[in-house]
């Protein structure tokens, strides 16, 4: 998917999560939910977050651990000794991000280094991943006015 799909999702995730009382809102919560959905693609050395930290893509290859469990799970345990409500920020807009590649077909290997990959038909920028975009940004203008 493309970044800004990622962003829109994790947009979504947030006011659903803040809306149902999950999480309360900050602009802490905020940026760590939108940061972190992007962290998976480090690895991607044309990526948004990539481009910016092409060492990472250069050593690591696109889809692996960082589109795993593994990342989020050691990061969550890291950011909950500070606060748990940030830890749960961190995974929802991390796992947010693996969602959505779940739908690609490249899919992402979610136990890595395991082979098994989860994978789904949406091409990344293809039509339906602006509808996919599109929608999201319609939900989130609804989220918030609610």
């Amino acid at each position: 998917m493309l970044f800004r799909t990622h962003i829109a999702f994790a947009v979504f995730v947030y006011i659903l999560a803040f809306k149902t009382g999950i999480i309360h809102h900050s602009f802490l919560s905020l940026m760590l939910i939108l940061v972190s959905a992007i962290i998976p693609d480090m690895d991607a050395v044309n990526s948004f977050t990539g481009r910016r930290l092409p060492a990472i893509g250069r050593f690591l290859a696109h889809r692996g651990i960082f589109h795993s469990l593994l990342l989020p799970i050691v990061a969550v345990t890291l950011i909950s000794t500070l606060s748990v409500e940030l830890g749960l920020v961190f995974f929802l807009g991390y796992t947010s991000h693996l969602l959505l590649d779940s739908l690609t077909p490249s899919g992402v290997r979610l136990f890595y280094p395991l082979k098994f990959r989860i994978k789904g038909r949406l091409a990344t920028g293809s039509l339906q991943d602006k509808l996919i975009f599109w929608l999201f940004v319609a939900l989130n203008c609804v989220g918030v006015a609610l």
